[in-house]
């Protein structure tokens, strides 16, 4: 069996890696660049296979850390040094790889898309949400580089793709469009609806990209003029992929995964997945898409080899390592991991997830997720010891009684009466800066030494029964904090 690498620069670690993951197997590397970073851009890279170069089998579901923000619908990169970059919210944020911010830059409108990394380290993404309209180059020190003014009343929902001379391409409104690395306009392809869907860039450099007018649109990549064009039955809103012998894969919202051959766009053949997320392609070739299920396609012909019941895929765009488990977000809140065969490895719960999974050169998998109040966070999941804190008492669900954890209540109730030590349990102490206790809103204690207690001995109203939230917060050095929140009935005497 012959399998195609697609890479555009000699062999880097990277590239090692993943052929080394792949002994068992011919190899052929062809023309795909992929810079030397464990993850560059949406999906990993120009053809947006979703395949990471490293192995995960050390990766348990540990949630390591999780950093909160302003919003997530964004996807992480990361650059060769392991510097994680997300939007969220109005700005883009880069961390390292232990959870620590390194900085932070402010940014006009909302980014809701996954950053690029080209050669030399420049951060590239677009806004959408705002009164203006801007795409942006940062300096890898988060210094701002340039920026294209698009205007009001466009948005940018594309993740742009790095051509093999350095050309950005991406979504912004009703068009296709191609920037120079200086961040002057190559040209623009209008189409008829919107553009939210991120380019993928071909061997030979033809750009692939999908409208809401129900196209998938081949440019060529010099002057963006049509190469062809292919008609689906409805928007096309998710990103087309590209297999390793050129096959362009794209999902329509007319439920259906179409294959259709690059050098004309006359289909292969199409299969029913019910539309949803972006397709992406395993080592062997299997196409992995879907919407109420993650389905495995046959390259072959469309057949499908099994179907996992995930609940709703949307922006949780599955990726692959170098193993060949799958790792992809659903919008009920869990990161799921499959074994190739479709069983469920393991899952684990971070909230609604519309962000496509990156993976670190340590088998951490990085993946932006959102609260039920709207607030984002970044999380880090894989093996090593976690960096946040633990309430141990009192008990969620539990009746405690001057401190003694009698039992469980009727419907999961937390309800505490009289003088309660709230105990945490704290890890990488060695990063903690201190543990504040909070009832509501108002700070009650601060404590920066072990052991890290507070004891509750007073009323927090006028009533001797109160509805109470306890917050505690552990804050960490590089601005981190973890949370943990508990609401509880408390009665008090006095």
């Amino acid at each position: 069996m012959i399998v195609f690498i697609v890479i555009n620069l000699t062999m880097t670690s990277s590239a090692l890696n993943l052929v080394s993951g792949l002994n068992d197997k011919k190899i052929m590397i062809v023309n795909v660049q992929s810079f030397d970073f464990p993850w560059p851009m949406f999906c990993h890279d120009v053809h947006h296979t979703g395949r990471g170069p490293f192995s995960t089998n050390n990766n348990s579901g540990l949630i390591k850390w999780s950093f909160l923000f302003n919003g997530m619908y964004g996807s992480p990169c990361i650059n060769s040094e392991g510097t994680i970059y997300i939007i969220g919210g109005y700005s883009l944020y880069a961390f390292n790889p232990n959870g620590t911010l390194k900085w932070q830059i402010r940014i006009e409108g909302v980014g809701e898309s996954c950053p690029a990394i080209d050669k030399n380290g420049t951060i590239y993404f677009g806004t959408a949400w705002g009164d203006y309209t801007y795409f942006y180059a940062i300096n890898p020190d988060g210094t701002a580089k340039w920026k294209y003014y698009f205007g009001g009343g466009v948005e940018i929902y594309s993740s742009p793709a790095i051509g093999s001379d350095g050309t950005l391409f991406f979504g912004c409104g009703q068009s296709i469009i191609a920037l120079n690395p200086n961040g002057t306009l190559r040209w623009s392809y209008h189409t008829d609806l919107v553009v939210y869907s991120s380019p993928a860039i071909g061997d030979d450099g033809t750009v692939y990209c999908g409208s809401h007018d129900t196209f998938l649109y081949a440019l060529y990549p010099n002057n963006g003029t049509v190469k062809w064009r292919f008609k689906t039955g409805d928007w096309i809103r998710v990103s087309p992929s590209i297999g390793d012998d050129g096959t362009v894969y794209c999902v329509s919202t007319d439920k259906y995964l179409y294959a259709l051959y690059p050098n004309n766009g006359t289909m292969k053949w199409r299969t029913d997945v019910y539309a949803g997320t972006s397709p992406t392609i395993g080592l062997d070739g299997t196409i992995y898409a879907g919407w109420n299920a993650l389905k495995a396609v046959n390259p072959v012909n469309g057949s499908i080899k099994w179907s996992y019941p995930a609940g709703y895929i949307e922006g949780g765009t599955p990726c692959t390592s170098s193993d060949g488990t799958i790792f992809f977000g659903t919008t009920g809140g869990d990161l799921i991991t499959l074994n190739p065969n479709g069983t469920l490895l393991w899952q684990v719960h971070i909230g609604e997830c519309q962000s496509a999974p990156a993976i670190g050169e340590d088998g951490t998998i990085y993946v932006g997720s959102m609260n039920s109040e709207g607030m984002g966070y970044l999380n880090a999941i894989g093996a090593g010891e976690p960096k946040k804190i633990e309430v141990l008492a009192p008990r969620i669900g539990r009746l405690t009684i001057f401190g003694l954890n009698l039992c469980p209540t009727l419907l999961n109730k937390t309800i505490v009466v009289g003088s309660t030590s709230v105990k945490v349990k704290v890890y990488q102490e060695d990063e903690l800066l201190n543990v504040t206790f909070k009832i509501g809103d108002k700070v009650y204690a601060v404590d920066t030494s072990p052991p890290y207690e507070w004891t509750m001995k007073q009323r927090f109203g006028d009533k001797a029964l109160e509805h109470l939230t306890l917050t505690v917060v552990g804050y960490y050095r590089g601005q981190y904090s973890w949370t943990e929140t508990i609401a509880m009935r408390y009665f008090h005497f006095l």
